[in-house]
């Protein structure tokens, strides 16, 4: 597949992927899902919206290379080279629970594919519910209440004949995250946290002083 940019991990993607054997896959239990309501919107506008997602933003395109230490990288690929790999359709009733689905249980394998899954309810050409299925390295949870505001503003634009995101300003892409947090900025932050959590962790061991579950406070 071909490749836009490359570069490291964040350190929430290194520590989140450096357990996993870089030949395995990562565990569906795991996967960020959402489910969003559509109000019978014509497929080829949800399409667009959410290949307006993908191409937005740049970790549901990539793919994580792992690696032992800070040696892992992502690499993020073009919008159109693979969005027909994570879009799928199905006639099932959109009104059952949307904790079920095969697609939930996807374990992904983010050296070859890319981390999300988007799958459209469909009844004739109208889409009554999209669920979106990410792998953790892509996306946490706050993240993917991001993802679905987006998503719905999108299919509200493309169902309106409009753009949905002209001229916003960019969103911080994992990349660009990753090499802030190199940056001299970044690994000042990263020691003015460690000592700030030092000194809590030692006021809480001194107040502790010696006691244990179950046992009178001294």
């Amino acid at each position: 597949m071909p490749v836009l940019r490359s570069g490291r991990l964040t350190w929430s993607q290194q520590e989140w992927v450096q357990w996993v054997p870089s030949d395995s896959a990562t565990s569906f239990e795991d996967n960020i899902c959402e489910s969003v309501p559509v109000d019978g919107v014509p497929r080829r506008h949800v399409l667009a919206a959410v290949r307006d997602v993908v191409r937005r933003h740049e970790g549901l395109r990539s793919l994580v290379r792992r690696g032992p230490g800070e040696s892992g990288s992502q690499h993020v690929c073009p919008v159109d080279a693979g969005l027909d790999t994570i879009v799928e359709f199905t006639d099932a009733d959109p009104s059952r629970p949307h904790g079920r689905g095969p697609w939930r249980l996807t374990c992904f394998r983010v050296g070859e594919q890319w981390p999300a899954a988007f799958v459209l309810f469909a009844a004739g050409d109208e889409v009554r519910r999209i669920d979106i299925v990410i792998d953790h390295v892509a996306v946490d949870p706050w993240g993917m209440r991001v993802l679905r505001e987006d998503l719905e503003h999108a299919i509200g634009a493309r169902a309106a004949g409009a753009e949905p995101f002209p001229g916003d300003r960019p969103v911080e892409q994992p990349i660009d995250a990753a090499e802030a947090e190199v940056s001299p900025a970044g690994l000042a932050y990263q020691r003015r946290a460690a000592r700030h959590w030092e000194r809590r962790l030692s006021r809480m061991a001194e107040s502790l002083d010696g006691h244990v579950p179950r046992a009178p406070a001294p």
